[in-house]
Formats: structure tokens, C-alpha cells, sequence
């Protein structure tokens, strides 16, 4: 009986990752919004038991409250998308339906389903990793200090660590990220064969992981391994990948859910209270959600980065002089003031992998949360019972200062030094 109820719930869960084309309208409901945090698991929970109480709450949301919404709209099942990381579901709607449902009791907002972007200073520029005859390190790693890490014996091949990537895909078959890609799903069209429909993604993924099939080391963390959505389409596609981060495999039995998520994306003008509930849901989960700064300059931090919870990075050159389209902070959220960017790392002029097997250099904030990212995940395989959020904190309270007060609206608190975060988390944890 017990097997019978766990495959059910497993059925349902699956549910609501089903791939659609992207329906005109995301229906949020209220019983989301009556209570926060937005899945509130337990604080004293382990790290496990927190990612299987989301699941549970999220199953629970699917089954007592979304379908049954659906059924009393009467919508075709097979053509809505079920959000229940949000209290929500992504449905075409009629004016008619459109204009009853404003009135509906249950409904606590109706917004369209608009596209994300990813946004390039420069677009890539295809060339050959350079390196040093004396490291054969690409430039982020010697500027963020991994040869200092490497020089005291520390193996970045060490694995342990699952990072999650939502961008344009991936090219699975990339020399220097094959393997390394456990999991991959294309929202727009199903597809679960890692591919790039652009180039972002690939490269993003390069500065996480790529290894040195190049002669030079590319990503911080080639160890890692990646789970990759695709999902850079729509709102709801992102909220669906959001929620499949959760559990990428379908099978709750396993552990395939990752440490920290990379974002290289942004949500526009667009309401971004759907992503601030679901970057809190997988906050319950102890997952880490780093995300770029923007490439705005003077007009600030872009959304949803604003998010309290989000790790925000800032992109400076291999001198460690801060980029020029780099957004500069505070963030404002909800009459909050925020000191983000959290950290900077290297985003001007990064060389990492392209489709096809190639490799070329771009500039962006997408470029610099990337290496964040994967300094978390590196640093977590080395001392896995942390949280990611307690690795985040030690690289904040870290970073190599690039300014005298402590914090700084370009730099945030300044450059990420991964050896000094590991000599305080290995101090902290007394080994």
C-alpha cells in the first residue's frame, strides 16, 4: 500500500512538469500568498528531510488545490501547466474567462506569460583558450584565487556536488563538459538531449565545470556535475524548471536535486512575485539560488535578482576592475533597501565553451554568477554537511575588498577569493 501511495504521488509530481506550448496566462491562487515562507519547512530538518517536506507540500498543493481548480474552470487538463512551487497554474484564457476569474474568491492574481531574457554587452567572440606556461589556468582562476587552492593540494576534480544551470541549454557533447550533463530538459519542447538553442548557455556551463580538454582548465569545479533546464521561453517554462530542479530525475528515492542553482537571466518588466515565491520554496529546500546582477550599469540591480534571498554577483575584468554594463546596487525590494551584489567575480572577457566543440570569450553578469556558483558547489564538496547558504556566506565574508568600506554599490563586498573561503570554512568546522 505504501509503494502504491508513493508511486501516486510520484505520478502526480510528474504531473506537473508535463512540457506544453506556453499558455497565455499564469492563474496565482491565495492560499499561496496566506502564509510565508512559502513551503515553510522545518528549520531543525536535515538537508534530505527539508528537500522531501517541499515535495510533500508541493504534492499536496498539486492534488487538494490546483486540480481541483482546474476542474471547476474547466480547462483540459493536458493543456495547462501545474505550478505548484507557486500556488499556481499557466492556462489560455478567453476574455470571458479572463474577466470571471478577476472576481473569483480563489484568485489572487492573474498575469500574462511573458518571455524571459538573457542579455549580451558583446556577443561571443569565438578564439582558442590562452594560458600560462606556468599554471595552464584560465584567467578567473588566478584571479579568484583557485591556484592558490590547487597550490596547497586541494583537488577541484573532487566530486560530491550537483549544480543546476536554467539558461539556453547546453551542449552535452562539448569535449570539456562530456558526462558532466546528468540530466537535461528542453520546456519548449521536451527534448531531455542536451542541446544549446543559442550559445549562452554552453558557456555558462563552461565556467562551472569545463574541464582542461583545451590544455587549459576552464570551470572552477570540473568535478561538478550539472543538471541543465532550458527554459528561457516563458514564465511559466522557468517556474517549470524551477520546480524540476526538485527532483530532475522523477525518482524521489534519489539525491539528484542540485546544491546551487545558477541564474544568467532576467524577468524584465514582468511581475517577478511568481519567482520570489519559488526561490523561496527551493530556499525550504536548501537549495542556493545565485543569479547575475544585470548588465543594466547606473540603472540598477534587474529583477527578480532583488529577492533578499538570491546570492547576486557583479562582473569585473581578469584586474579585477569592475565591468561598465555591471549593474550597480543598492536593490530595492518592496521599500527594502538591499546591499546587492553580494560578491564580484571575473564577467569581462571570459573564455569558456561553445557549441560544436568550440570555445570563445563573453562578457556579462551572466558570465560572473557562473564562477560564483560554482565556488559554492566546489567548497560544498569539501565540506558537504554545510548548507550552501552557510558556504555563500563564508565567500561573502571572504572576498578580496576592492574599496575601503564594506560595501560597495559596483563590487558589493568585492572579489571572491575561494582559498580564504576555505581556510574559514576549515577553520570553522575545526579541521
Amino acid at each position: 500500500m505504501k509503494a502504491v501511495k508513493l508511486s501516486l504521488l510520484l505520478a502526480v509530481f510528474l504531473l506537473s512538469s508535463l512540457v506544453i506550448a506556453a499558455p497565455s496566462h499564469i492563474v496565482m491562487l491565495k492560499t499561496a500568498y496566506q502564509t510565508r515562507p512559502a513551503v515553510g519547512a522545518p528549520s531543525n530538518l536535515t538537508r534530505l528531510a527539508k528537500y522531501k517536506y517541499v515535495r510533500q507540500v508541493l504534492t499536496s498543493r498539486l492534488e487538494n488545490e490546483l486540480k481541483p481548480f482546474i476542474k471547476r474552470l474547466a480547462a483540459n487538463p493536458a493543456q495547462v501547466a501545474y505550478l505548484p512551487l507557486i500556488s499556481a497554474v499557466a492556462v489560455d484564457l478567453t476574455p470571458e474567462k479572463f474577466n470571471a476569474l478577476r472576481s473569483d474568491p480563489q484568485v489572487y492574481n492573474i498575469i500574462p506569460n511573458g518571455r524571459l531574457s538573457f542579455d549580451y554587452p558583446s556577443r561571443p567572440v569565438q578564439v582558442f583558450p590562452s594560458r600560462t606556461a606556468q599554471t595552464n589556468l584560465n584567467d578567473g582562476l588566478l584571479l579568484h584565487k583557485v591556484s592558490e587552492l590547487l597550490a596547497a593540494g586541494i583537488d577541484i576534480n573532487k566530486p560530491g556536488k550537483i549544480v543546476g544551470v536554467i539558461d539556453t541549454g547546453v551542449d552535452g557533447q562539448h569535449p570539456d563538459l562530456a558526462s558532466k550533463v546528468i540530466r537535461f530538459k528542453n520546456f519548449e519542447n521536451g527534448s531531455t538531449t542536451p542541446t544549446d538553442s543559442d550559445t549562452h548557455g554552453t558557456h555558462v556551463s563552461g565556467i562551472i565545470a569545463g574541464g582542461k580538454s583545451s590544455g587549459t582548465q576552464l570551470g572552477v569545479y570540473p568535478g561538478a556535475k550539472l543538471v541543465v533546464a532550458s527554459a528561457l521561453t516563458s514564465h511559466s517554462n522557468m517556474v517549470l524548471a524551477l520546480q524540476w530542479m526538485l527532483d530532475p530525475d522523477g525518482n524521489p528515492q534519489t539525491e539528484d536535486q542540485p546544491y546551487v542553482i545558477n541564474n544568467s537571466w532576467h524577468s524584465g518588466s514582468a511581475a517577478a512575485e511568481p519567482f520570489y515565491l519559488a526561490m523561496q520554496a527551493l530556499k525550504d529546500a536548501d537549495i542556493l539560488i545565485c543569479f547575475s546582477a544585470g548588465n543594466a550599469g547606473r540603472s540598477g540591480i534587474t529583477r527578480p535578482k532583488e529577492f533578499p534571498i538570491t546570492f547576486t554577483t557583479a562582473a569585473v575584468d581578469k584586474k579585477g576592475v569592475i565591468g561598465s554594463f555591471s549593474s550597480w546596487g543598492p536593490a530595492n525590494f518592496n521599500g527594502q533597501v538591499l546591499q546587492k551584489p553580494e560578491v564580484a567575480s571575473m564577467g569581462v572577457d571570459v573564455v569558456s565553451t561553445l557549441p560544436g566543440g568550440k570555445y570563445g570569450k563573453m562578457s556579462g553578469t551572466s558570465m560572473a554568477s557562473p564562477f560564483t556558483a560554482g565556488s559554492v558547489a566546489l567548497l560544498g564538496a569539501y565540506f558537504p554537511e554545510l548548507s550552501p547558504y552557510t558556504i555563500a556566506d563564508a565567500i561573502h565574508k571572504t572576498t578580496q575588498r576592492q574599496i575601503q568600506a564594506p560595501w560597495d554599490r559596483q563590487y558589493g563586498n568585492g572579489l571572491v577569493n575561494v582559498h580564504q573561503a576555505y581556510l574559514a570554512l576549515k577553520q570553522a568546522t575545526g579541521r
